[in-house]
């Protein structure tokens, strides 16, 4: 028998579940098979009892995987506070949670273990038996299997909401499922069932693949017009389902959907409602995010083009070269392209690679950025695959409101595309929203990496809009780390003037993951609140950050108390952090260059170093396959405060409170460290301990 299919037997209690939900894999097409043996609760079994015509205390139900099927999601029926035996046989059970249960948005699924690999996790286990010091502790990733991209983010009736890229089958990519899961804080999350599937079809055509890719969501009341979450009726997502062979790229099929749910959990019939426009535009051609006419106009003026009564879709793409208008000289130069920003400007406040003088052309953003093409983080410059007459662009349509189903939208051209990065195959993920008077676009560029060695930035480009078209008057990276991909964000509307937050996944560009059972590939970003000041978009985690998650102090130093340590060479070196979560914040006077050790193997071969360098701050790795990468910052100021949040394997640093940040990953370690190398103009510092989300 193949490793991985060996037979397993488990019991546990139903409790107040209807449902369990299995995601089985056979050794092979229509190979595979499991039997669910109930045991009645005693007061159930004595009904029955003195019930002639009921069936047996224990009844087995049998489930075969249908014919011609190597995967299928099995739905099984159990009843509540039973006791309930599952046995499998020449199949895997990948994922499994009791489901169904009234509340479920407040109680969540309970996680089933019958992977008869894990041996870490009891049958029935608890948020502190899954996540242990092996995982992020304030970061939301799975129970177990793969995740990316973060899709319909909204707030409905009292809870937020994270629909997440899901495979139950594995640890690498597979045809994509929504997960899902809910929260009152956007920190403390509970899991809820899969929300979406891929289609149909694949489960009996395993050389197809794709599925239900990334999205967006919009409350809306029960006529369909869009409103505040805790008034709202309805959420309303928009997805990309895509199709392929596998291995022909060139046969790849996207389109736009929507559907609606009405109890936050389980979605209605799918309507498809935007297709590609035309073949200008590449096959590439997802991710739909949604914003209100009416928000884009408070940030645009009369000649913006902007209806306040539509709805606008963006779809990110590519568009043929010759479609766009040319540029006499170049727009200006990109913020994050070089890293060569000196101190001298900075200390002025005088950034230099924005407003630069050139020729603006509205939905086109120009510049001397360059770049290579490639198809991974190390790769090697691909001059074979590099198409410059196909230009990554972000494609615009509108709808009239209510949304509903089978609402037509209506093709508005392209709002953006980037030349400046030409050798990019396409953007993935956009966004378009308005935000402090301005609008501002982002996107991530697939297959790109830049000068500075980072793979698939996300880039942000804030202006105005002119006639639909998005004149951009600067441009950056929205993260100077390496693992920051598939940004989306969201209105929130549930707090006092409302607020713009971010996730993103963090991606594994450093490649440190490795699997082992009971852990999980693919992690969230802290969450962050955003805003443009200085023509520059700021991010920053979001207040709760601070109030729920930094935790006790654990060293804490003023500027008497450092220069004494200064003189009798007695400064913080290497202190041992237990638990590996810690939150560094330091303030500082002046600019002279620092060195802060805030990550470190066991053995001490891999290292992570948050150092300034002649006025900017750096993320430099040493013994990982991220070094020789140039993390460099493109604060707007001289550093004053820096905050550095290590969660294990995650390292998040904000500059000046969110005029930068980076997001980096690290390779599990069992404990932490943080050592005052040079201590530069360090004021004072302080090290908290991180509280688990988890517990």
């Amino acid at each position: 028998m193949e490793a991985g299919y060996n037979a397993v037997s488990r019991s546990f209690p139903t409790g107040v579940y209807r449902t369990l939900d299995v995601f089985l894999e056979g050794e092979d097409e229509g190979v595979g098979c499991i039997s669910v043996t109930s045991r009645a609760s005693a007061t159930e079994a004595a009904n029955r009892a003195t019930n002639a015509s009921s069936h047996d205390a224990h009844s087995t139900r049998t489930y075969l995987m249908p014919q011609g099927q190597k995967r299928h999601h099995f739905s099984i029926p159990v009843e509540q506070f039973s006791t309930v035996n599952v046995s499998v046989e020449h199949a895997m059970a990948r994922y499994a949670y009791l489901n169904d249960a009234d509340d479920l948005i407040s109680l969540g699924v309970q996680m089933v273990n019958l992977d008869a690999e894990n041996l870490v996790w009891p049958v029935l286990p608890k948020s502190e038996d899954m996540y242990d010091i092996r995982r992020s502790s304030v970061h939301f990733e799975p129970p177990t299997r793969w995740m990316n991209d973060p899709n319909g983010l909204c707030y409905f009736r009292g809870h937020y909401h994270l629909f997440f890229q899901f495979n139950p089958y594995g640890w690498g990519w597979d045809n994509m499922h929504w997960n899902h899961a809910v929260s009152e804080d956007l920190l403390h999350w509970r899991l809820l069932p899969i929300a979406l599937e891929p289609q149909a079809d694949f489960a009996t055509h395993p050389q197809i693949s794709g599925g239900a890719f990334s999205g967006s969501a919009i409350t809306v009341d029960e006529e369909g017009n869009p409103c505040a979450g805790a008034d709202a009726d309805a959420i309303r997502i928009y997805l990309t389902r895509h199709q392929e062979v596998r291995g022909e790229i060139g046969s790849a099929v996207e389109w736009q959907a929507t559907a609606l749910s009405t109890d936050g959990i389980h979605f209605g019939v799918e309507s498809a409602v935007v297709t590609r426009p035309s073949e200008a535009y590449g096959i590439d051609f997802r991710d739909p995010k949604v914003e209100l006419g009416s928000r884009l106009a408070e940030a645009s003026c009369d000649a913006a083009g902007v209806d306040p009564h539509r709805a606008y879709m963006v779809v990110a793409s590519n568009i043929a070269a010759e479609q766009l208008p040319q540029s006499s000289t170049p727009q200006m130069c990109d913020n994050d392209s070089a890293g060569n920003h000196r101190a001298g400007n900075l200390s002025h406040g005088n950034h230099q690679a924005d407003n630069l003088p050139g020729t603006r052309v509205a939905g086109v953003y120009d510049g001397p950025i360059g770049g290579d093409f490639s198809q991974s983080p190390r790769g090697e410059r691909n001059l074979k695959e590099k198409n410059e007459q196909q230009i990554p662009a972000m494609v615009l349509f509108s709808s009239s409101l209510p949304l509903r189903a089978n609402k037509p939208w209506r093709y508005e051209g392209p709002v953006l595309a980037d030349r400046a990065h030409s050798v990019a195959k396409t953007y993935e993920c956009p966004d378009l929203f308005a935000l402090d008077g301005k609008v501002v676009a982002a996107g991530a560029l697939m297959h790109y990496r830049d000068h500075a060695g980072r793979f698939q930035p996300v880039k942000w480009y804030v202006g105005n809009l002119v006639n639909k078209r998005l004149e951009v008057e600067a441009s950056g990276n929205v993260d100077f780390g390496n693992a920051f991909y598939a940004t989306q964000s969201f209105y929130d509307d549930s707090v006092p003037g409302g607020r713009r937050v971010a996730f993103a996944w963090m991606a594994d560009y450093a490649e440190t993951a490795r699997e082992e059972v009971g852990l999980a590939h693919g992690t969230m970003s802290l969450p962050r609140e955003l805003h443009v000041k200085h023509n520059h978009l700021y991010s920053h985690p979001i207040a709760e950050v601070y109030k729920e998650l930094v935790g006790e102090t654990l060293y804490t130093a003023n500027p008497e108390e450092l220069t004494q340590a200064s003189v009798n060479g007695a400064l913080l070196k290497a202190a041992q952090l237990s638990g590996n979560a810690y939150f560094a914040d330091l303030t500082f006077t002046g600019d002279d260059d620092f060195s802060f050790l805030v990550a470190q193997s066991s053995d001490g071969s891999q290292i992570v170093r948050v150092v300034q360098r002649d006025g900017i701050v750096r993320l430099v790795t040493k013994g990982m396959r991220s070094d020789g990468i140039d993390f460099h910052s493109t604060q707007l100021t001289p550093t004053r405060h820096l905050e550095i949040f290590v969660d294990r394997t995650m390292i998040e640093v904000f500059v000046n409170d969110g005029e930068d940040a980076a997001a980096l990953q690290f390779p599990v370690t069992r404990g932490g460290v943080f050592e005052i190398e040079e201590p530069g103009s360090l004021a004072t510092v302080e090290l908290h301990k991180l509280n688990s989300v988890w517990r």
